[in-house]
């Protein structure tokens, strides 16, 4: 998945941060917040919690 970012989306990003303003290092660091949310331990977290709701679910 490939983003591009505005330059004043960087300028934002870099303002609340306190990085630099480069949009290299931005798209890189969303990249890897992505990688996390779709590979990572959130995904087992919502998984977790979805075979609970539904063994929950099954005993009612």
């Amino acid at each position: 998945m490939e983003m591009k970012i505005s330059t004043t989306a960087a300028e934002a990003f870099a303002c609340l941060t306190g990085l630099p303003s480069d949009l290299g290092l931005i798209e890189r660091f969303f990249a890897t917040v992505g990688h996390f949310r779709t590979e990572g331990p959130v995904l087992s977290a919502e998984r977790r919690s979805g075979i609970s709701s539904q063994s929950r679910e099954s005993k009612l």
